[in-house]
């Protein structure tokens, strides 16, 4: 067997000792646990959990007091509509506005669907609106439709004609005084109604008893 000679001996050792090395450090370098002191990416501080608003609760009026978060009557889609349909169910919406109004003790809804020349709309909400300013305020007397009636066939200034038949329950008032008068429920009164059009609906342009 032949030998290498010495010089090319020596030369293979130092050629097999730099390879080593860099395969060393490719290691090093490739190895996903080179750097264990690098931090990690920052996911920030925990997302805060919303917490929900707590609805209001509605408390009804009572001897102790007026009524609380009274509930907003919504308007049905269909009361916006100029028509036969449409009109009896914004007397509805109306109605259920007369009874939030009592009990809340707030006018400016009601008011946007009345003629401010409407005598008997102007006495309500100056009713409503003197209680208040009083410390004043009713329990009971909530309104029930019984009948509704409309005529959309053409009138002067192009109003539009109604009439309802509703029930009234007893009502009492108080006041900060602890004074108090009682009021007997109401059967089948009947009033007669007047209304034109308008851009969110109807406008209640007059109303009144109807014998």
């Amino acid at each position: 067997m032949s030998r290498l000679p010495l010089k090319n001996s020596s030369l293979l050792r130092t050629s097999a000792l730099a390879l080593s090395s860099l395969l060393l450090v490719a290691g090093c370098a490739g190895s996903p646990s080179a750097d264990m002191s690098s931090p990690g990416p920052d996911s920030g501080p925990a997302p805060a959990t919303a917490t929900p608003t707590p609805t209001p609760t509605y408390k009804p009026a009572s001897a102790d007091g007026p009524a609380e978060n009274v509930p907003v009557p919504e308007m049905p889609a269909i009361a916006k509509e100029h028509t036969e349909e449409g009109l009896k169910a914004f007397i509805e919406y109306y109605y259920d506005l007369i009874d939030y109004s009592y009990e809340s003790q707030s006018t400016d809804l009601l008011s946007q669907y009345t003629n401010p020349l409407c005598g008997t709309c102007s006495q309500i909400v100056y009713d409503i609106q003197t209680d208040h300013a009083a410390g004043a305020w009713r329990v009971g007397g909530e309104t029930n439709l019984d009948l509704v009636y409309v005529d959309m066939s053409e009138r002067p200034m192009g109003y539009k004609y109604g009439q309802v038949k509703f029930n009234q329950k007893s009502f009492i008032n108080h006041d900060s005084k602890t004074d108090r008068s009682a009021n007997d429920a109401n059967w089948g009164i009947k009033w007669q109604m007047f209304f034109k059009a308008a851009a969110n609906g109807w406008i209640v342009v007059d109303m009144g008893s109807s014998k």
